[in-house]
């Protein structure tokens, strides 16, 4: 899998990934963003789309997820 890059920067988390999100890795992805989830004290999730090279329709709906997932939340999910 490419890789994945969770940086905090305050109330900000940056995520970074470089390939394609494709139905053969969002299931790594979500569970991979468990520990973004888990980790207190964030309100904003900025995930850099830069390096991603291909999205076909699993990827949009990883995206409607963690667009939810915050929402749900009280937090802000920026592509």
């Amino acid at each position: 899998m490419p890789e994945l890059r969770i940086e905090t920067k305050g109330t900000e988390v940056w995520v970074r990934y470089d390939g394609e999100i494709t139905f053969d890795v969002v299931e790594d992805l979500k569970a991979r963003m468990e520990t973004v989830f888990a980790a207190p004290h964030w309100k904003t999730l900025i995930f850099d789309l830069e390096g991603v090279d291909f999205l076909d329709s699993s990827g949009i709906g990883f995206f409607v997820i963690l667009n939810n997932r915050c929402s749900q939340s009280g937090q802000k999910l920026i592509l």
